[in-house]
């Protein structure tokens, strides 16, 4: 029979809370990470009401570990879950922690001092507070994926607790739908956007706190690869910047691995705002890889570049692509994070990267659409007078801030598969524009 994993044991204001490492796994790419899916699959659809995810990221490998919780009451639904998963998978047994001292030195495992925590609750106009429902569960495509860099020396940890109130949820929910329509300062569509967002969240079965821990100097590039991956979600209400906040909440929940509601009393509108669809967001998972040879294929750093590439992190793949695409024809490009030095300032390194290059290209999305940083960086490249080549990977209408800049360049349309194909266009088109 298998060893039962470790318990610890908590005792809050309010309940005694056992926890468990139910997996703690290292994996060194996308390729065998099949098993967590189905693992957080089953989770959805079991009787354990709280469980936490930690990725460990480091530059040859991602540390997983995945938390049970369950207040005294609840132990048996830990024995039941742990035993039904080894029926589907026997290999689990070699993974769950079954010692304090391998409990803690996972626990206690960390990138840096630095923990933020996504902050879901902004007010409007006349302090009218709203839930924003922000996440980054999305972002697993690159946290598998040990050679992307960008992400290395970082830890994402996402807390989840069964919704468990319902009715008084929704009724808050309603409440504020009500409200809402009083407000005179608020836009027509923008209330439209928090009405359906509200609609949409009801029929959510988890709360979600999205945790990022790291080390002094990242908070930056972090900073601009969460607004790619939130900024739509902000973009009706006006926020240009995702908000995040460095506190003790934030270290509360990172360390104890435990959620919100199940430390503290929380109200039905912060419940609203962290509410959270974990069984859509298990489908829209990929858990792509990419080729390493590209990233490692650096270019001499004491030399000139002929490309940088704008991208949305979104599209890191794609761009990926291109790098290699034009790489591999002799074509030097600039590409962020790979070409960024040790301890160099990340706005700092972009302009410097712009500025180094002679022409830019412009990874189109509707995610790059939408980016703030990418929108910087188009404004940096017209002011220095570099060649602009929008690269349209998506059928996405152009933002009027971007239109403004790069309205009337030559757009390359790279909309139908392969990209591929589209890369050589994208190649013969440099070598006759820099030659």
């Amino acid at each position: 029979m298998s060893q039962m994993p470790y318990r610890a044991s908590y005792q809050l204001a309010h309940q005694n809370i056992v926890q468990s490492l139910y997996l703690h796994k290292s994996v060194r790419s996308a390729a065998g990470l099949a098993w967590l899916k189905d693992i957080l699959h089953q989770l959805a659809h079991s009787a354990i009401e709280a469980f936490s995810l930690r990725l460990v990221c480091k530059p040859e490998e991602v540390k997983i570990g995945l938390y049970l919780n369950a207040s005294d009451e609840q132990q048996a639904e830990l024995d039941r879950f742990h035993f039904s998963s080894l029926v589907c998978n026997r290999a689990l047994a070699d993974f769950s922690v079954n010692s304090k001292a391998a409990f803690d030195a996972f626990h206690e495992m960390a990138c840096g001092d630095e923990v933020l925590r996504l902050e879901n609750l902004h007010s409007l106009a006349n302090d009218v507070t709203i839930p924003t429902q922000l996440h980054l569960f999305e972002l697993l495509n690159l946290l598998f994926n040990p050679d992307f860099p960008g992400l290395s020396d970082l830890t994402i940890q996402f807390n989840l607790l069964a919704v468990t109130a319902p009715t008084e949820v929704e009724r808050t929910a309603r409440k504020l739908m009500v409200k809402l329509d009083f407000e005179s300062n608020i836009p027509a569509n923008t209330k439209t956007h928090i009405k359906n967002n509200l609609a949409q969240s009801l029929n959510a079965g988890y709360e979600l706190d999205t945790l990022l821990n790291f080390s002094a100097g990242k908070q930056e590039q972090l900073q601009q690869i969460i607004d790619d991956f939130q900024y739509q979600a902000l973009k009706p209400f006006g926020i240009k910047t995702v908000p995040v906040q460095a506190d003790e909440l934030a270290e509360d929940l990172f360390y104890s691995a435990l959620p919100l509601s199940m430390l503290d009393e929380t109200d039905s509108l912060t419940r609203i705002a962290r509410l959270f669809d974990l069984r859509a967001a298990l489908k829209a998972l990929t858990l792509v890889s990419v080729p390493a040879s590209t990233l490692k294929a650096r270019v001499d750093q004491t030399g000139a570049f002929d490309v940088f590439i704008s991208y949305s992190s979104k599209n890191f793949n794609q761009a990926l692509a291109v790098c290699h695409g034009l790489e591999s024809e002799g074509i030097r490009c600039w590409m962020a994070p790979r070409d960024i030095g040790p301890g160099e300032s990340y706005a700092a390194a972009i302009v410097k990267g712009i500025v180094a290059c002679k022409a830019f290209v412009l990874v189109f999305s509707d995610a790059s659409n939408a980016s703030q940083h990418v929108l910087r960086e188009v404004e940096r490249a017209v002011n220095a007078n570099k060649l602009i080549v929008p690269f349209k990977i998506e059928p996405t209408e152009l933002e009027a801030d971007l239109a403004y800049f790069i309205s009337i360049c030559h757009w390359l349309d790279a909309v139908t598969p392969p990209l591929s194909s589209h890369i050589a266009n994208l190649v013969a088109t440099l070598k006759k524009q820099l030659s």
